[in-house]
């Protein structure tokens, strides 16, 4: 048989290049596959004349040549232009350690509760009649103290107050008599 008589590089190009013909031949580029097929005949010989003559080294390397080269050339261009090898795709760069976080209702209430009662837990008492005595100066109202009103809007208020409550004064008024 004539396949008994190549030499293995002789052998290994005829098979790839049989591939490429019937794949050729498959998409209907009749004239590549035969161009092809002319070149692998002659590439054959040309093997097998190189192995016959103790050139078996040198016949290797033609065959492995182009695969090795190719294999270099598309990883340089990979690496080159920054494509994913499985994809094909530009490679996105970006930081995969801070992903966006998805907001949570509940946790924020748990913090924005958490915020509200560390700010209470750190007035004590003193720190509270402090910050009052520096708003009252301030002149801002903070709910608790005396507003900005007239003497009349105040003596309506207050007469309100004593007559709902039954009481002679406001008791969260800062002038009424404290009783023991």
């Amino acid at each position: 048989m004539v396949l008994r008589q190549i030499c293995p590089p002789a052998l290994i190009y005829l098979i790839f290049s049989i591939t490429q013909v019937s794949i050729d031949t498959v998409q209907g580029s009749y004239n590549t596959a035969l161009i092809k097929i002319w070149v692998a005949f002659v590439f054959t010989i040309l093997l097998n004349y190189l192995c016959i003559n103790g050139l078996d080294v040198v016949s290797w390397l033609i065959v492995f040549i182009p695969f090795i080269l190719m294999t270099v050339i598309v990883s340089m261009l990979l690496v080159m232009f920054g494509l994913n090898p499985n994809t094909g795709k530009l490679n996105v760069a970006y930081d995969k350690t801070t992903a966006k976080e998805r907001p949570d209702a509940r946790s924020d209430a748990r913090k924005q509760r958490q915020t509200y009662q560390d700010k209470i837990d750190r007035f004590s008492s003193e720190e509270y009649a402090k910050w009052r005595k520096y708003k009252e100066s301030s002149q801002t109202n903070t709910g608790y103290d005396q507003s900005n009103i007239s003497s009349d809007q105040q003596k309506v208020l207050n007469d309100a107050v004593s007559t709902r409550a039954g009481l002679d004064c406001d008791p969260l008024h800062s002038d009424c008599p404290k009783v023991n």
